[in-house]
């Protein structure tokens, strides 16, 4: 079995959204609000009719996911589907602004619930509820194909940071039961909501699962963890920004490990966001400046066709 088409709009932050060219074809996540026409032109530049979309999965209601939700309805008419679960209640409406991620408000066309199956032809999209990112978090699995959409549970490298909503123990106990149900699909390839397509083996669910025992031996390790996301979208809103500028937004944001990770004080926060820095620019995903102000490495609004096994 030949795998279907499968097209990528990623955006500066990685954001990814993936247009499946079964019949009919399906949109899952938008990608940034920023990006929202660029996403949409190049998603539908590659199918004969607008029209002819069914569906738009969104796994997740963080804007960074759905900013092109609304905008691309209206072009296609395609019903926006999200699975149940709460939404994330620390990501304010004042956040979202100071971070350019103001987006239509998310109204869904079909809430579903866990285990919820698409019947499509000859297809069948199974939703799946991974909780552990944030409670309304889903992963879309095509059965017969073994491909995995997994939004921000999983990154090519690393998995997705923790529902702050919730206290850590909980998160990471929702994350590990999540990282489970996908093992035991036994997905070939994985398509994360930031990064590139993961070729599964072994050896890859044996580091996830290392990765998730660090966290419950070190807690400490959260906090840095916890801050890339805020951090990288912080630098974007700006364009360049100083360390110390952008050091003071890290720290003043402190209160969102309330309820997650006690004890956190500002200082803690500061000395993790300085290991994280270094961490970042040695890594180059950030850029030091002639001046000494960061700003993001590159990267434009990328549309491409994925690679999987099948289409090799």
């Amino acid at each position: 079995m030949h795998d279907p088409e499968i097209f990528r709009a990623s955006s500066p932050l990685g954001s990814n959204s993936y247009l499946v060219k079964i019949d009919p074809p399906v949109i899952i996540d938008t990608g940034h609000p920023l990006f929202q026409k660029q996403t949409s032109q190049f998603l539908l530049s590659r199918i004969t009719s607008s029209e002819s979309v069914k569906y738009i999965f969104c796994t997740h209601s963080h804007p960074d996911h759905t900013g092109a939700a609304s905008y691309l309805r209206t072009l296609t008419g395609a019903e926006i589907v999200v699975c149940e679960g709460n939404n994330d209640q620390k990501l304010t409406e004042a956040r979202s602004s100071v971070l350019n991620l103001t987006s239509e408000p998310l109204s869904p066309d079909c809430i579903v619930p866990d285990k919820t199956v698409f019947s499509l032809n000859n297809e069948q999209i199974e939703v799946l509820r991974t909780t552990g990112h944030s409670d309304d978090h889903a992963s879309y699995f095509l059965q017969k194909r073994k491909l995995l959409f997994c939004g921000d549970l999983l990154t090519t490298n690393d998995i997705g940071f923790l529902d702050l909503n919730k206290p850590y123990l909980t998160s990471l106990g929702e994350f590990s039961v999540s990282i489970e149900r996908c093992i035991e699909l036994q997905p070939r390839v994985i398509f994360p909501g930031h990064g590139n397509p993961i070729f599964t083996n072994e050896q890859f669910w044996k580091k996830l699962r290392r990765k998730l025992s660090s966290f419950y031996r070190n807690p400490s390790l959260l906090i840095a963890h916890t801050m890339i996301a805020p951090l990288l979208f912080f630098i974007e809103s700006r364009g360049t920004v100083s360390v110390n500028f952008c050091e003071d937004y890290i720290a003043s944001h402190r209160q969102i490990f309330d309820g997650f990770l006690d004890g956190i004080t500002e200082e803690m926060v500061r000395k993790e966001f300085r290991k994280l820095l270094f961490l970042l620019e040695i890594r180059n995903v950030i850029f030091r400046a002639a001046g000494g102000e960061f700003t993001l490495s590159g990267g434009d609004f990328v549309g491409e066709r994925v690679i999987t096994p099948e289409m090799r």
